[in-house]
């Protein structure tokens, strides 16, 4: 005989469609394991976006969060369900130990981080939050719930690109972005096409004039689960969608357009996905154009970013949490792992890094020392940077933090071949004894490189900490040549900079 389970998921207007998809997809793997789902959602929500293939019952009355657990418990009472799934922006901590003190088992989806007194809760954000609490916890990527398949990614050049507002439509809170995207694609030939879930969407668009009399305006897919795939590029927000698009093999450039959606950039690296503007940047016409012709330029570069870090989201979420779900119900305990101490090491840096490597290049006691101390490095010049090919980077990675980050890279100027570097302290604090190690490491490391190379170095006359280390490791007063060469190699350079030199490899 088989078991229900009762799903609380949002859906009203301004709610969009991605609770209920997302419910319906666990609904779906839940029945292979011998559940009969049925949803709970509010009265007067308007047409269901999605097949719904279970039944309905309608919770009726303005939402309120001490009511809706009572009518919660009452429906799963009434239907003998000993678990209640709840996906939900309105609800709270109260409403899961309503639940709980009702001897419900309360599993979340859990965005927001208010479920650590659930039963099990989920969190596949790329950093989930790890939270105090009884609550068991799926954690990751790999729980990624959807019905998306997974699909070969996409190869350049990039010729369609799509751009949405989600759920929701609303385009007007996030128009440099969408404007930038529009001019990008008519300038790169890309054939446009524009997402609209209903008639309003429709309405403000064409009223906006962002829309080209070549684009493509379609509407909302209700049954197709690879809308993606037909795309290169996808402009749209930070939401369930930024994932599917990973999936089906299709470059996001995604931003926050509603205070649920991250507007951190920093999770969304740890899967590669580096194409996102923060709530700070939203409104500046330069920052979205730069981001978008990233895209279009380098379109494989970032689609492999993906490639290497998205792998966890294998399509097989649901099918985690849906097993999960039973074997909490047959009272099958979990373990968190502990992650044993990490050693002071070095290694290099991929992507994941790079916001953190920036941060230490931007650090005020950095630029101050630098030869454009008032220019502010932002994310897109930071990413150009990066995507110089042979440009080596490494990080000091500490036992809890990063200590320091360094580069280097070979350059040739008037027939002689040089190397340039840096480094930078992670964070407001001296570095000095991570700098002694990262130097050893560097110069050892490049002597077997580049036993050719000469290093030069710019370093300002003020930093007498930095000149006295660099000459204790044989650096010594640049040569003519070396000099002449500093134009080329640091635009900028002045009187306030000593310029040193030491070969790579010294016999």
């Amino acid at each position: 005989m088989s078991q229900t389970i009762l799903i609380r998921c949002d859906l009203f207007p301004g709610s969009g469609a991605g609770h209920l998809k997302r419910c319906s997809v666990v609904a779906e793997a839940l029945s292979k394991f011998g559940y009969s789902p049925i949803f709970a959602l509010d009265a007067g929500s308007g047409p269901v976006p999605i097949d719904l293939s279970f039944p309905v019952e309608y919770l009726t009355g303005p939402f309120d969060e001490s009511r809706d657990a009572k009518a919660v418990e009452t429906l799963a009472k009434r239907h003998g369900a000993q678990v209640v799934l709840g996906d939900s922006y309105r609800t709270s901590q109260a409403w899961v130990a309503a639940l709980r003190s009702a001897n419900l088992i309360v599993v979340l989806i859990d965005d927001l981080g208010i479920g650590g007194e659930a039963s099990l809760r989920v969190d596949y954000s790329p950093m989930p939050k790890h939270l105090e609490g009884s609550a068991a916890s799926l954690l990751g990527s790999a729980y990624f719930i959807t019905d998306s398949p997974r699909l070969p990614a996409h190869s350049s050049p990039p010729k369609r690109m799509i751009a949405h507002a989600g759920g929701t439509g609303n385009f007007s809170a996030a128009l440099e972005v969408y404007t930038a995207a529009a001019r990008a694609a008519k300038d790169a030939g890309l054939d446009m096409t524009w997402l609209c879930p209903d008639d309003a969407a429709r309405a403000w668009l064409r009223d906006s004039g962002l829309i080209d009399p070549a684009d493509t305006v379609i509407g909302w897919q209700k049954s197709r689960n690879d809308l993606w795939s037909g795309f290169d590029i996808v402009v749209g927000p930070a939401s369930t969608s930024l994932f599917e698009v990973i999936m089906q093999g299709a470059l996001p450039v995604s931003f926050p357009i509603s205070s649920t959606q991250s507007s951190d950039r920093v999770p969304w690296l740890q899967i590669g996905h580096a194409l996102h503007l923060t709530d700070e940047e939203l409104a500046s016409k330069e920052f979205s154009e730069s981001m978008m012709h990233l895209a279009i330029d380098h379109f494989d570069w970032f689609r492999a970013a993906l490639d290497a870090f998205a792998n966890e989201m294998d399509g097989k979420g649901a099918e985690r949490v849906a097993a999960a779900i039973a074997d909490l119900v047959s009272g099958k305990s979990y373990e968190i792992p502990i992650t044993p101490e990490q050693a002071v090491t070095i290694r290099e840096c991929d992507l994941r890094d790079a916001h953190a490597f920036l941060l230490a290049r931007n650090a005020p006691h950095v630029q101050a020392l630098s030869t454009v101390p008032d220019h502010i490095i932002k994310w897109p010049e930071h990413l150009r940077w990066w995507l110089v090919g042979n440009t080596e980077r490494f990080i000091v990675d500490g036992t809890e933090q990063p200590e320091a980050f360094f580069w280097h890279r070979p350059k040739t100027v008037n027939g002689r071949d040089y190397l340039i570097g840096g480094w930078f302290p992670a964070g407001n604090r001296p570095a000095f004894a991570h700098a002694i190690r990262l130097l050893d490491w560097q110069l050892d490391y490049c002597a077997d490189r580049y036993p050719g190379h000469m290093w030069l170095a710019t370093i300002n006359k003020e930093n007498r900490a930095v000149l006295a280390l660099n000459r204790r490791y044989g650096f010594v007063d640049g040569a003519a040549d070396s000099r002449d060469a500093v134009v080329a190699l640091f635009p900028g350079t002045t009187d306030d900079f000593v310029i040193l030199q030491r070969k790579a490899r010294i016999s």
